[in-house]
């Protein structure tokens, strides 16, 4: 880890006050320091208000109740971190507590050892964190050459009736001036524009613009008030007048898209009378909508917090996008830009909501730009027999012969009306753990039967309308719609490409011999062998050995249909095989000596697993346990293959996991399908393999 955590959480009591909890961790110790609040701390916010063209002493009043007192040590190290690392500091609010302390200027804060502004020191990288209530998670964005961007001015004609108070009336916007305004801040985006002739912004264009195009990021200028019920915007109708929207039900319609813009600017300009040199937030309505766009699955939202100079927001914009689009990482990016207007008096307007807890908006697809070398490595490796694929469940799923183990943990769920947590919703092992306390094992592993057999009558009865659904083994209709699928793929499926790498040696999680079929069609001799997790005593290895391109082997870690003791399924499973793996380990009877080299010395490709479940944890455990350090960073590199759509975390926290499971650095991880993997391998193969 080269970077340092302060995560600043505020839970709101119900009684105007927080209860505060402070965290921080840097690479440097190993434990981390916690703090916890004894007393409740209360923001007064009229305080707040008088102080509001201030900055310093409001910065004063904040840094004083969050880190005044013991929590304040944490601040410190966190600082001093920050001159030689980057330190990601976030701010949790509540999202309970009122908007008043929603619009609270947090960015203001001062180290109150020193009297010196938080977010503009050194290495300092500040965001407002932003958890989805409903556990809404971020589908990461492939980045494929420049994103598309949004640009959305709404300007309607009756604006001018409208006020900001009892005496400021809002005037109009200028559309031209802004729209060239979000091109110079945009940088190299590819832009779109509501209105577009006769298309107005309104809600409907403006929902309707991002289903169509898919955009990446989304900017808009409208004005605002904000409302007892929370932030209305002032869009416009098919007339062309005031239409007065509802913030969260906007966010709410954005968040339904099949893809939420990554990216999110808020912004109102005045463009006459006395405020015609500054963009505002009219009423913190837009800073109050940034919040609500967020949770709903926007991992990036800039909004300004206040009136902010139209020469500070001409700086502060183009270098904010310039330098998002290097990696993507926005609290770098806002610590760049903020540092650049540092000197300005409206320097701390401009607010991040941010969904990353450290890492980057997007990702670049598949090795991200080293292709031709990883693959060249792969080949050298495969050719060499020093290659060895580790198979899991999830390329049955991609042939669509069977459903994902997500899906089938869902869809169990919904036949039982199990009362399972939505965390733990899509993790098979957790759901079968709860059927076999809630009845008894064995009907956890019948259940799951009479589950694949409906799924495989109702996915592929059409196909294959001779099958006896209801008489026909489980494992003997998978094997059948399996040999279906790849007679039709001409070979383009997984299982057939993965059969054409002449491997000697697989290591499969999956229950299926989906492998072994593809194999014998590839006129090979496949050997089936098993790790038997469930037996009290081992019996005696198998001799053979010898295994080869035309014999290879297939290790089957987690059991096969055709035996559903041998299934690993539920939570007690798991732990029970991780305790016969380590047992046999140890006394080096149990696993044949032929398995050990293929997962420790050679490189690994994994294909057909998502990094988050007990699948594919527990396969890394099997391969610790054999492997000391050294002999995993000898390997000239090891290629994993995910789904980056199915992470739970950010794909840098994905990459650290992973980099800490193997303790190597020569981990590089292919971000698309193991499809579209085995199809770029097939691709790029040299002439002479």
């Amino acid at each position: 880890m080269t970077h340092s955590d302060l995560d600043i959480v505020l839970h709101w009591r119900d009684d105007d006050s927080f209860n505060l909890t402070v965290l921080y961790n840097t690479p440097s110790d190993i434990e981390d320091y916690q703090y916890f609040s004894d007393e409740p701390i209360r923001f007064d916010l009229s305080r707040l208000d008088a102080l509001k063209n201030d900055p310093d002493e409001y910065g004063r009043y904040v840094g004083g109740l969050l880190f005044g007192g013991p929590s304040g040590v944490n601040l410190d190290r966190a600082v001093r971190a920050g001159k030689s690392m980057p330190v990601h500091v976030r701010l949790l609010v509540d999202p309970r507590a009122p908007l008043g302390y929603q619009a609270i200027a947090w960015e203001t804060l001062r180290q109150p050892s020193t009297d010196t502004r938080v977010t503009t020191s050194p290495g300092i990288r500040f965001c407002r964190f932003q958890n989805s209530p409903d556990e809404t998670t971020l589908a990461p964005l492939a980045r494929h050459g420049s994103l598309r961007a949004l640009v959305v001015v709404a300007n309607p004609a009756d604006i001018g009736d409208y006020t900001t108070g009892p005496a400021a009336r809002l005037t109009a916007i200028n559309v031209e001036q802004e729209i060239k305004r979000a091109n110079d801040a945009l940088g190299n985006m590819t832009i779109s524009v509501l209105p577009d002739g006769a298309t107005r912004a309104t809600r409907d264009n403006l929902i309707q613009s991002l289903h169509d195009k898919e955009f990446n990021a989304l900017y808009l200028v409208c004005h605002g008030e904000l409302g007892v019920k929370g932030p209305v915007l002032f869009l416009e109708n098919k007339n062309g007048t005031v239409d007065e929207v509802d913030g969260a039900e906007l966010a709410r319609q954005i968040g339904e898209l099949s893809q939420v813009p990554t990216l999110a600017v808020l912004c109102s300009c005045q463009s006459g009378g006395p405020g015609a040199d500054v963009l505002t937030s009219t009423a913190q309505s837009l800073t109050a909508f940034g919040p609500a766009l967020s949770r709903a699955g926007a991992a990036v939202v800039v909004a300004m917090q206040g009136n902010i100079s139209m020469s500070t927001a001409a700086t502060f914009l183009p270098l904010f996008f310039a330098e998002l689009d290097k990696d993507g990482i926005a609290a770098r990016a806002m610590a760049v830009a903020r540092s650049r207007i540092s000197n300005e008096p409206d320097w701390y307007m401009p607010v991040l909501y941010s969904r990353l807890k450290r890492g980057s908006a997007w990702y670049l697809p598949r090795f991200g730009g080293r292709e031709e070398k990883l693959f060249g490595d792969l080949h050298t490796r495969i050719a060499a027999k020093h290659c060895t694929p580790i198979v899991g469940s999830g390329l049955a799923a991609e042939d669509g012969i069977l459903p994902t183990r997500q899906k089938c943990a869902e869809e169990w769920i919904k036949r039982r009306q199990m009362p399972i947590l939505k965390s733990s919703q899509s993790d098979l092992a957790s759901v079968a753990q709860y059927v076999s306390v809630d009845s008894d094992p064995g009907l956890a592993r019948d259940e799951l039967m009479r589950f694949l057999r409906s799924y495989l009558k109702s996915a592929h009865g059409q196909d294959l309308p001779s099958l006896d659904w209801a008489e026909d083994d489980v494992h003997k209709l998978v094997r059948t719609v399996g040999a279906q699928r790849r007679q039709h793929s001409g070979g383009n499926d997984c299982y057939s490409r993965l059969a054409a790498l002449n491997l000697p040696v697989f290591v499969t999680t999956s229950w299926t011999k989906l492998l072994e079929d593809a194999l014998t069609e590839a006129g090979k001799e496949p050997v089936e062998q098993h790790f038997r997790w469930y037996e009290d005593r081992f019996r005696d290895l198998p001799k053979e050995s010898g295994f080869s391109r035309q014999r290879p082997l297939v290790y089957h870690l987690f059991g096969t249909f055709d035996d559903t003791q041998s299934l690993v399924l539920t939570e007690d499973d798991y732990f029970t095989w991780l305790r016969a793996w380590m047992r046999q380990v140890d006394h080096d009877d149990g696993i044949p000596h032929y398995v050990k080299p293929p997962m420790v010395a050679h490189s690994l490709m994994f294909l057909g697993y998502t990094f988050d479940d007990w699948e594919f944890r527990m396969v890394f455990q099997a391969i610790k346990s054999f492997a000391a350090q050294g002999e995993l960073q000898r390997n000239r590199h090891v290629g994993v293959q995910l789904e980056p759509e199915t992470l739970r975390v950010e794909r840098e926290s994905a990459q650290e996991y992973l980099e800490s499971y193997l303790d190597a650095d020569k981990l590089s991880v292919y971000w698309a399908t193991s499809g579209r993997f085995l199809a770029e391998l097939e691709e790029t193969k040299p002439d002479d393999q």
